[in-house]
């Protein structure tokens, strides 16, 4: 068991417990005594609990930890309040956690400076993590089975940035999960840190290309850099598998024809009233198969090349074909694309 020192968490049995009021991040180890740390990684936390407010917890945390709030969010607005020596007596708490956890057996470490100490050190290892890595990019028009085709690299033990999946979203307009939030910026860039820091640096990353913004959530500009000046990957996929592709892909697009409409009605100013009206009629009368050929060639596929091209992506690309998606067909492109230099 081990305890160590953020923003005000704590660990037990390397699990860490945080407060804001606490100032202070414990892991737990056995040992009896306390030591202050720098190093929000530590380590010997293998298992994290946050006790700071849901609300705290919910904008950023460290990825993989538990909440388990000391003080409720109404409770910590009172706190709030206080006058400064409350306050600071609040704050010395997680020291005095500390102190029983160590009398009674445990090794506990204190991050110094709390969860200012953590997210600066997000701050800087974004600034520095990309620049460490060679990058390989997978492109593609819309249902062509990027994000498909980096399942199936990581299948075969290969290091991918699944950056739709950080940010729980699919990229475009259609892209948001069914009954999932994205996450905050700051708890997007501390998932980011967190599988940046998991690679072999002497190994490729392969990552899908994307626009600066995925739904709510902007990547990093060092990495976006990376990103555009990465060699590319292009896949090309025959329009009917791309239909097909995108109906299996989407199936909630089908069962909330409500919140299509109204996703459509938005899109009247870039695609005009006449092919969105269009286009509602055949979500109407369930001609999907009509209805995604429309969307790709009136929208998607104009708003991608249009992308590819704001960005200035590099010409260093390699395209291939595809006939569909089947396991062979992607097993095969896995195999061809591992062995590209």
């Amino acid at each position: 068991m081990s305890f160590r020192r953020f923003i005000g968490t704590y660990t037990c049995n390397n699990r860490v417990f945080s407060n804001r009021y606490l100032q202070t991040l414990t892991t737990v180890k056995r040992a009896s005594k306390v030591t202050v740390t720098t190093d929000p990684y530590h380590p010997e936390a293998t298992e994290i609990i946050d006790v700071r407010t849901p609300d705290e917890f919910k904008l950023d945390h460290i990825p993989k930890a538990v909440n388990l709030p000391v003080l409720n969010n109404s409770q910590r607005d009172e706190v709030g309040k206080l006058y400064s020596t409350d306050q600071f007596r609040a704050r010395k708490r997680s020291r005095s956690l500390a102190t029983i956890l160590s009398e009674i057996g445990f090794d506990v470490f204190l991050l110094e400076g709390g969860y200012k100490t953590y997210r600066n050190r997000v701050k800087e290892e974004l600034k520095i993590l990309p620049d460490k890595f060679t990058y390989r990019v997978i492109t593609g028009l819309t249902g062509s089975g990027k994000t498909h085709i980096l399942c199936k690299l990581a299948e075969n033990g290969q290091q991918v940035l699944d950056l739709e999946g950080l940010a729980k979203h699919k990229g475009s307009m259609l892209g948001r999960y069914p009954n999932e939030d994205q996450p905050s910026q700051k708890y997007f860039t501390s998932l980011l840190v967190e599988k940046l820091m998991s690679f072999d640096p002497s190994k490729t990353v392969y990552m899908e290309s994307e626009s600066r913004r995925i739904g709510k959530c902007s990547i990093p500009e060092g990495l976006f850099s990376k990103l555009c000046h990465a060699p590319r990957i292009c896949v090309h996929l025959p329009m009917e598998e791309r239909v097909k592709h995108i109906i299996r892909d989407y199936p909630y697009m089908i069962e909330d024809v409500e919140t299509l409409h109204n996703i459509l009605e938005y899109l009247k100013r870039y695609c005009g009233t006449k092919n969105v009206e269009k286009w509602k009629t055949l979500v109407d009368q369930q001609y999907w198969e009509e209805f995604v050929e429309c969307l790709l060639l009136h929208h998607y596929d104009p708003t991608y090349t249009k992308s590819q091209t704001k960005n200035q992506l590099t010409e260093d690309v390699i395209d291939i074909e595809l006939c569909n998606l089947s396991e062979q067909s992607l097993q095969s492109l896995v195999d061809n694309i591992i062995t590209v230099k």
